[in-house]
């Protein structure tokens, strides 16, 4: 087997510096812009046959294969499609730190409804990117959507997505796939990311304060869902322990004194997090909402000005703001006025 004819500068690969092989690659290229697919494969295979395990060359000949399969309009030629798999393999045979290649096997497995391998190859994709040490949030933030569409669309259960996760991942990136699946409402799912974060980071506050959001979201969007209340005041105080200076976590921990009706801890703890970050409209808006259901009106909208104050398009804010301002505390208490906490 012939060695590998490539050399790795800042963590980028470079094609042969054998000059017909570099032709064919630059004409390849050119073929690529121009979505002349066909002639970029016959250019790109013109100089695998000198350099067989050029690495760069099998991904872009792996490129305007899959091009050609995706262009195609009514009849789908899957040769197109196995060709480029196999072009990608066998990059990822020569060099298996080549990044590139598992982000778009795992595109073509979405292609094929191989719904798990995508899956296994977009967070194989991840571990070997950060490894390599990139900056490019966008390829993160694109392997995260490939990964929320296997799961949904393959209905991946979480114990099949926990078996996956026995890889190396830093807290950063256990965190962005985290809120990936929590915003698309793949609780459980999110769970266990933000779980990994904690098992390899336990001193790490931030972890925690997601935990408890997942299960706070949980509450609010899942009808019979029903809730560990002594986890989530674990997690959600064990965030405060961790970093008293988080004005967050005190914030979040007040959530939920708010939810189980504590409101004099809650009240505690949104003062907390104001005092900490007096620009932070999240406990102003919430303490609001703490002084409504105790019936003091008059704090509840010096609440709500400072809530407009920070953010004059808040909304919501500015309405009940004006219901308070323009009813008398009878009135208000006949409505049974409540603010709603985000």
């Amino acid at each position: 087997m012939s060695k590998i004819n490539r050399e790795k500068k800042n963590d980028k690969w470079n094609t042969s510096q054998n000059e017909e092989v570099k032709r064919y690659y630059l004409l390849g290229n050119k073929s690529l812009e121009q979505r002349n697919f066909q002639k970029a494969i016959i250019y790109y295979k013109k100089a695998l046959e000198i350099e067989p395990q050029d690495i760069l060359i099998l991904a872009n000949l792996g490129r305007a294969y899959h091009h050609s399969y995706v262009l195609q309009s009514s009849t789908k030629d899957l040769s197109l499609l196995n060709n480029s798999e196999d072009c990608y393999l066998e990059a990822t045979k020569i060099d298996p730190n080549f990044w590139s290649s598992y982000f778009t096997l795992g595109v073509i497995k979405l292609e094929r409804k191989e719904f798990l391998k995508a899956l296994t190859y977009h967070l194989k994709f991840l571990t070997v990117y950060e490894k390599a040490r990139e900056q490019n949030i966008k390829m993160y933030n694109h392997s995260v959507d490939y990964i929320i569409e296997s799961i949904k669309k393959g209905k991946i259960s979480v114990e099949s997505f926990k078996k996956l996760l026995n890889i190396s991942m830093s807290k950063e990136i256990w965190t962005l796939l985290g809120y990936g699946l929590l915003h698309n409402q793949l609780y459980k799912s999110a769970e266990v990311c933000f779980l990994k974060v904690i098992e390899k980071h336990p001193d790490y506050s931030n972890g925690y304060i997601d935990l408890g959001n997942v299960y706070m979201e949980m509450i609010k969007n899942i009808p019979d869902y029903c809730p560990d209340l002594n986890k989530i005041k674990k997690y959600l105080k064990k965030a405060v322990e961790l970093d008293t200076n988080n004005e967050i976590a005190w914030n979040n921990l007040g959530t939920y004194y708010t939810f189980v009706d504590n409101f004099e801890k809650a009240e505690l703890c949104y003062k907390t997090s104001i005092k900490l970050k007096n620009y932070y409209i999240t406990p102003w808006y919430s303490l609001a909402s703490i002084y409504v259901k105790k019936s003091l009106y008059k704090e509840a909208i010096k609440c709500l000005k400072k809530v407009v104050q920070i953010d004059p398009n808040y909304t919501t804010a500015k309405k009940a703001l004006d219901i308070l301002k323009n009813n008398t505390k009878e009135q208000l208490s006949k409505k049974r006025i409540e603010l709603r906490i985000n």
